[in-house]
């Protein structure tokens, strides 16, 4: 299930492309988040997503999804009308609800992920896969969620540059269509 903005503008438009590639792979029951947000919730930073009611939800300490993604765009961008960034996308799965096999497929599944993405993926700037969990959850608290750093759990993260145009025009439509 994708996780966005009816309207989605700027860089989220450009992640809503990834989250629908995500959902083209076919997993069962995933929860395919649009843009994260690192906040600090009771001195702790963690992993949350804009849930559209005027609340934050945590997004990786949920286990009833079998696949969970999120992304995390820079905090810095380059450029006014062709806008450069760099995107982490987490993923964090449970390699029995997905596969229902003995064998680990954690390879398998940052492959699936990597051929899902990357046509989209409009920019010559380099990107990295990210499989030690301290790393794929850089500077956020892993307290709660630690049960994800062992099997049937794979966590990830893909790090890649995306180009998008600024979409100004298109939002003004949309707007002066809804007054």
């Amino acid at each position: 299930m994708i996780f966005a903005k009816e309207h989605p503008v700027g860089i989220e438009k450009q992640i809503y492309k990834f989250q629908e590639a995500l959902e083209l792979i076919g997993w069962p029951n995933t929860a395919i988040h649009g843009k994260l947000f690192v906040n600090n919730r009771d001195n702790i930073k963690i992993a949350e997503a804009y849930d559209y009611s005027g609340e934050y939800k945590e997004v990786f300490i949920d286990d009833k999804y079998s696949a969970t993604f999120g992304f995390i765009a820079s905090e810095n961008r380059d450029g006014l009308t062709f806008i450069n960034t760099k995107i982490k996308l987490i993923c964090s799965l449970n390699l029995d609800e997905i596969y229902k096999r003995e064998e680990r497929m954690d390879e398998e599944s940052i492959m699936m992920v990597l051929r899902a993405i990357t046509p989209r993926i409009l920019s010559d700037r380099e990107g990295e896969i990210i499989t030690s969990f301290e790393d794929v959850f850089e500077g956020m608290d892993t307290e709660r969620i630690k049960f994800r750093d062992m099997h049937p759990w794979v966590n990830f993260a893909i790090t890649f540059g995306v180009t998008y145009t600024n979409d100004v025009c298109e939002v003004l439509n949309y707007r002066l269509k809804t007054i």
